[in-house]
């Protein structure tokens, strides 16, 4: 059986524990998949040498890049550990920490209504408050919805590490550095670097 591959800690939530609540005849029916984290499968990748994470710019040293990582609350959910997070201290020149600073208040479509808005604001002002005063260059996170409501709150750009964080990206020459135009990245909030 083949993975099916995740990169949303909700999707993945929701795969995990509600769609077997709800719809229990599809696992008899079709048999259960292997669901996989997309950083953890990244990760597994490199241990088993499929996937180099050094540097291929021939040995030069790349520039630092400074990044604070926030686990979204459905990661944390499922208590498989800080994939993203392990992915990103992996990465040659990259400099991350976890910003450890709680929800992000976004709770799905909940902060995107006009009269929860201010909650959510609320919510996240610490996380925003530790975004902003890291010093980071950029901040990731694996969650759609929280890189947008970091953005907002904190106006620092927002990546995920398994796509690109930044301007850097894993591709077959290894780490690659430099803006995301440069790189042929999708420069929205979930194509790798927002700007």
């Amino acid at each position: 059986i083949f993975p099916v591959i995740t990169g949303c800690p909700s999707c993945a939530l929701m795969f995990r524990t509600e769609l077997p609540e709800f719809f229990p005849d599809l696992a008899e029916k079709h048999g259960l998949s292997r669901l996989e984290d997309a950083q953890e499968f990244l990760l597994d990748c490199a241990e088993r040498g499929e996937l180099r994470l050094e540097s291929g710019n021939g040995g030069a040293s790349l520039p630092e890049l400074r990044v604070i990582y926030h686990a979204p609350c459905h990661l944390r959910a499922q208590g498989n550990g800080l994939p993203g997070l392990e992915l990103l201290r992996r990465l040659p020149g990259v400099t991350s920490r976890n910003a450890d600073a709680g929800c992000c208040g976004i709770s799905g479509s909940y902060g995107f209504k006009k009269e929860k808005y201010a909650i959510a604001q609320d919510i996240g002002a610490a996380l925003f408050k530790t975004v902003r005063e890291s010093g980071a260059h950029v901040a990731a996170s694996e969650c759609g919805t929280c890189r947008v409501q970091i953005l907002h709150g904190s106006g620092l750009p927002v990546g995920e590490a398994a796509d690109g964080v930044g301007g850097t990206v894993l591709g077959e020459g290894g780490v690659q550095r430099g803006s995301a135009q440069q790189l042929g990245l999708d420069v929205g909030v979930g194509g790798g670097a927002a700007q």
